[in-house]
Formats: structure tokens, C-alpha cells, sequence
């Protein structure tokens, strides 16, 4: 027997870097091992570049090119681009980035190959730092100090969008004057990482990437998680699959992060509410439908957390409870009234 019911509901706003009124919406520390998780490849015509994540680090070098024209048609460059999309009125982009090589380093905010912004360092010949705006296929740029100073050492990139308004800011520093761009509109952007180098440069591309952050906000009351639909179907009996199923939805990121636990002994005196098992291989997964099998006969109580950020949760997180009542001559889900121990 069984029965589906809301236990509680809240923000997901819920890492250490969010701000008022914004949702984190992508974290990236880089600590996983596994870069592929978040970012693929745009765009790599550097035959010997290499990707490397370790520790907390994303490592990315483009070896100089052997030959190449004066207009910078024949660089090589690698850029990933975040898996996930996002929307929202309001974003702010952070990344911590150490430059350390001798050709290009930044961030760009994409919405597709005419509508970007990008703010980077460009060193060696020539040492800028650069705020680039590209409008319906049209580039305005911005060569705003020389970026000497900034090579080799940590510093913190942000790209602040409000409404169609693009500022840039190195280590809490504002540079350059704010650009109008009508062209990326407030959903389906991404984050790309900018690495590219040119024969003319002393040598590679270097940068390592300690982190990222992307915040989105409508107006600061958007960006929750809503459990919009639920349902459980199969056989409640031991071994017996049983499929569990939740919908929700968000309108700044594309991506949700779902974590199925169950808690046995539901409803009886010896349920104390901590031994919680996750149901999947990994605690957090993007899926939003399960299958599981419980191994006794008893009542369990299955909770399915839903966030936007699986990286740091509070407790205000949406969830949704299922109940459920394994025995040996259980139904299949429907055909009894339900049963839910309150």
C-alpha cells in the first residue's frame, strides 16, 4: 500500500556564495576528478591541447602553434562550455583564474556564435585585459589596461548582467564602462572558458581554473524549485521493481539535481529518522525517475530531495515523502487504499 505527500517545501538557495535575491544555479570547485561532468568542448583546433582536472584545479594548455597569419586567423584555442544552461534577468559570473601563460584566459557568457560577452586577459604582445560585447554578430571591445600585472598570480573575473546591462569586475574592481547588448536576452546562456594562443606569442596558453560560480535571479523570486507532479508504480513486495517518479521545474537553470533516500521501520517505534540510505550510485543524480528493489518486508518512507546546486544544500530545500508497505502478498501500486502512517 502506499501513498505520495508533500513533507516540505522552501528556497534552494543554499551556497555559501549566494547573495540576496539570487540562486546558485552552477558551482564548480573542480574537486571531482572528472571535468566532463560539467563542461564539453566547444570549440579545439590545438592538436596537442590537453584538459586536466586534479585536486581542485582545471588545468588547460594550448601549446603555441608552429605557423599562422598576422590577423590571428591561425591560432589554436580550446573552449569548454558549461553542460548546463541557464536563464535569468539577472546573473552574476565569477571564476578564480590564474593566467599563466601567454596567451589568451577569461570568460565568456554565450547565448550562440553572434551574442556573447567575454572578459579576458590577453598577454604578452598584447597585454590587456579585455571587455568584449558581441551584438547580433557585431563585436565592440574594450582594451582596457595592460594585463602585465596579472599573470601568474590568482585573481577573481566577474561578469554582472542586469537585464542588458554587462559590467566587468578584476578582484571586486570594475573595469572598463558597462555595455547595452539586446542580443543574449535572459535564457538558453551558458559559460565558456576561454584559452587560446597564436604563433606570434612567447609561448602556450596556461590557465588553471580553481572555480566557478554562475547566480541567476529574476527579480530575486524565481529561481525556486517547484515539485510540480509525483508518482510510484509497481509491485509492493520484496525484490519487486518499483519505479519512482518526480516532476519539478525552475526557470533559471536547466538542469536539476535529484537525491532518492528511504528510511526503513516507517511509522513503527523503531524509526528515529537518521538511517537514511541513498537509493542511486551517487548521492546526487539528474535523473528525476528511479528503480528500486527493497530486499524486506516493512514500511519505508522515501524522500526525494530536489535543488538547483547539489554542491551545498540547506535545509529549506523542496522534498517530496512516498510511503510505502512491503509485505509478502503486497499489491501492485493502486489496487489497495493506500496507507500512510500518521
Amino acid at each position: 500500500m502506499w501513498k505520495v505527500r508533500f513533507i516540505t517545501s522552501g528556497t534552494a538557495n543554499s551556497n555559501s556564495n549566494d547573495i540576496d535575491g539570487y540562486t546558485t544555479i552552477l558551482h564548480d570547485h573542480f574537486d571531482d576528478g572528472n571535468w566532463g561532468d560539467k563542461w564539453n568542448i566547444l570549440f579545439d583546433d590545438g592538436n596537442d591541447s590537453t584538459v586536466e582536472e586534479s585536486g581542485t584545479i582545471l588545468h588547460i594548455n594550448v601549446p603555441i602553434p608552429s605557423s599562422g597569419e598576422s590577423d590571428g586567423t591561425e591560432g589554436d584555442s580550446l573552449q569548454l562550455q558549461s553542460n548546463q544552461t541557464f536563464s535569468g534577468e539577472n546573473i552574476v559570473l565569477e571564476v578564480k583564474l590564474k593566467h599563466n601563460g601567454y596567451g589568451k584566459g577569461g570568460i565568456l557568457l554565450y547565448k550562440d556564435n553572434d551574442n556573447s560577452v567575454t572578459f579576458q586577459l590577453d598577454t604578452n604582445d598584447t597585454p590587456y585585459v579585455q571587455f568584449f560585447s558581441k551584438e547580433n554578430g557585431s563585436t565592440t571591445k574594450q582594451q582596457i589596461e595592460s594585463s602585465t600585472s596579472y599573470r601568474g598570480d590568482y585573481h577573481i573575473f566577474k561578469i554582472m548582467k542586469e537585464g542588458n546591462q554587462y559590467s566587468a569586475y578584476l578582484d571586486e574592481t570594475k573595469k572598463g564602462t558597462t555595455f547595452t547588448n539586446d542580443g543574449l536576452g535572459d535564457s538558453g546562456l551558458s559559460v565558456v572558458l576561454i584559452n587560446a594562443t597564436y604563433p606570434w606569442k612567447s609561448g602556450a596558453a596556461d590557465n588553471y581554473f580553481d572555480y566557478i560560480n554562475v547566480l541567476s535571479s529574476y527579480n530575486g523570486s524565481d529561481c525556486n524549485v517547484d515539485i510540480t507532479g509525483y508518482s510510484v508504480a509497481g509491485t509492493l513486495q520484496p525484490n519487486e521493481e518499483i519505479t519512482f517518479h518526480v516532476d519539478a521545474e525552475n526557470d533559471c537553470s536547466s538542469t536539476l539535481y535529484y537525491r532518492f533516500t528511504y528510511h526503513p521501520d516507517y511509522g513503527t517505534d523503531e524509526y528515529d529518522g537518521y538511517g537514511w540510505t541513498s537509493m542511486t550510485s551517487s548521492e546526487w543524480v539528474t535523473d528525476n525517475e528511479i528503480t528500486h528493489s527493497f530486499s524486506e518486508t516493512g514500511k519505508y518512507i522515501v524522500v526525494v530531495w530536489v535543488v538547483t546546486n547539489a554542491s551545498n544544500v540547506d535545509a529549506g530545500v523542496p522534498i517530496v515523502g512516498f510511503s510505502v508497505n512491503i509485505r509478502d502478498n503486497g499489491s501492485t501500486v493502486g489496487e489497495e487504499e493506500p496507507y500512510f502512517p500518521f
